[in-house]
């Protein structure tokens, strides 16, 4: 899945070319304020709103309700200072698309494009090593999450809303989420697997008590196994409602391993391409708000603090660093030591 706007929708696809910094066309656009500094998608939530596709030409289209749709050409302005880690200057897109931005979040914004993501180091306090380098994206050019994980996370969200008197959360149209954008297409277009991971008996770190793995395994992958209904939470007799994947803003789903067996692994390789583990993945407010209204909530933050808090953080998913180039495709097989 990428996200060719920073904080806006993702897209699903069924195969991606693999690059130094991520995977083609993701984040390579974002939005910042007049001193170009990054608006937080925690911060404005009406991002999540905005669908936008690369245009052929190198440009971008924007969609998002209530906003006209805009066609936004390739940017070839001057360079401004920007506020990322690893970064300096981006380059300005034109000024309707900044005018678009502006009216979209109600306050001063512009649109730049990142036009060499090899020019963005990864911050070493986030794992990152020499030459290692990352588009618009948090930390690390992938982001995996493993659907066991997350099912797991299903049902001590479950547990939560029971213990606190509340009703079983309605958390997203389908487990995956759903787009209204006129460019997206469909909600499959994840890595999905199917057979299982070795395992032995050493606990993970922050309790939790499900995740548990050797340093090796294998699994195959097969695309279109999980397959969630839309339309509301999905619930069949004591199954918990499905938390909406895409508030985790994962590159990558895949299935197969027991639930948090990803938070030992050091190396993944996906059809033929390895991926460094640069770090676990630490949560946010991003994940408390609904991919589909821009609603906050206490979730899953709340559940993810009382299964998954250590180092003063929550956690969940794994941020992946490319080791050779290449391309993965839905159905390929995932390994992982």
């Amino acid at each position: 899945m990428i996200y060719p706007l920073k904080s806006g929708k993702g897209r699903s696809l069924a195969e991606a070319v693999v690059h130094p910094w991520g995977l083609e066309g993701d984040r390579r656009w974002a939005v910042v304020d007049e001193r170009g500094d990054n608006l937080w998608l925690g911060e404005f939530p009406r991002l999540a709103s905005v669908a936008a596709d690369s245009t052929p030409e190198g440009g971008l289209r924007l969609a998002a309700r209530g906003m006209e749709h805009l066609t936004v050409p390739p940017a070839t302005g001057p360079t401004t200072p920007v506020g990322f880690s690893g970064l300096d200057r981006a380059v300005l897109a034109d000024d309707p698309a900044h005018a678009w931005c502006t009216e979209l979040l109600g306050r001063p914004a512009r649109l730049v494009w990142l036009d060499d993501p090899g020019r963005r180091s990864i911050d070493p306090a986030h794992g990152g090593l020499p030459g290692e380098v990352v588009s618009f994206a948090w930390d690390a050019p992938l982001l995996l999450i493993s659907e066991s994980s997350a099912r797991a996370l299903d049902e001590w969200l479950a547990e939560e809303a029971a213990l606190h008197g509340e009703e079983a959360p309605v958390l997203g149209q389908s487990a995956f989420g759903r787009s209204d954008s006129p460019f997206v297409q469909g909600e499959s277009g994840f890595v999905q697997g199917e057979s299982g991971f070795g395992r032995d008996e050493a606990a993970f770190p922050g309790g939790g008590g499900a995740g548990r793995s050797e340093r090796g395994g294998s699994g195959s992958v097969v695309p279109g196994e999980v397959s969630f209904a839309g339309g509301g939470a999905v619930r069949d007799a004591g199954v918990p409602a499905r938390l909406s994947r895409v508030r985790f803003r994962p590159s990558v789903i895949i299935e197969g391993a027991e639930a948090f067996a990803e938070d030992r692994w050091s190396e993944v390789r996906i059809g033929t391409v390895p991926f460094r583990v640069s770090e676990l993945c630490d949560r946010c407010a991003v994940t408390t708000i609904d991919p589909e209204t821009q609603v906050k909530g206490k979730e899953p933050l709340r559940t993810l603090a009382r299964h998954r808090k250590w180092d003063g953080k929550t956690w969940f998913g794994i941020r992946l660093v490319p080791l050779e180039l290449g391309r993965i495709r839905v159905g390929d097989p995932v390994s992982a030591r």
